[in-house]
């Protein structure tokens, strides 16, 4: 969607927030620009956290998080206190720990639930296929 576009959806009373699925940091940053303050826009990839957090966005919604909780939550509270080296640090940690297992379908889904049950999760890794009407 263009950033115009999801501007006149910001608008939209309920409408409070997009996970920008493009990864342009670019777009992402007109899309902040064109919605108000009110408007939450998040990463789509576990990579730009920081990036997005910088232009002014609201952060990620990552399974990244489910396993490697010290360090999202770091990269954030770290932006947040003003320390930009170490969310810096952080970020460059997270996307070597994320390049480990992949990114996207089955495998990605697999890996997270697996790893989850590694850090004591109980979860069962166990991918179904989608449902169907």
């Amino acid at each position: 969607m263009t950033p115009r576009l999801i501007a006149k959806l910001a608008e939209i009373e309920g409408i409070i927030g997009i996970e920008e699925s493009i990864k342009d940091i670019n777009h992402k940053r007109a899309v902040i620009e064109s919605t108000n303050e009110n408007f939450s826009v998040f990463a789509s990839v576990s990579r730009l956290l920081l990036d997005v957090l910088e232009i002014g966005g609201a952060g990620r919604s990552t399974p990244d998080a489910n396993i490697f909780p010290m360090v999202v939550v770091g990269i954030y509270s770290a932006y947040k206190q003003g320390d930009i080296k170490r969310a810096r640090a952080l970020q460059n940690e997270l996307n070597d720990l994320a390049s480990l297992i992949g990114f996207g379908g089955p495998a990605f889904i697999a890996a997270i639930k697996e790893l989850m049950n590694v850090i004591g999760i109980p979860i069962e890794s166990t991918v179904k296929s989608p449902c169907h009407p």
